[in-house]
């Protein structure tokens, strides 16, 4: 099975709409707060 990887202009869009600030702005919340949650998440997907 070969990875396949995702076009530039599709892995652009992707971090523009999973942001802190937008996710924060949706969600009526502290960015920091968000960003505090992405931080972690993100560590637990890398273990």
């Amino acid at each position: 099975m070969s990875k396949r990887k995702i076009e530039k202009q599709k892995q652009r869009k992707l971090v523009e709409v999973v942001t802190a600030r937008s996710t924060a702005a949706i969600l009526n919340i502290n960015k920091n707060t968000v960003a505090s949650f992405f931080y972690k998440l993100k560590f637990l997907i890398q273990q």
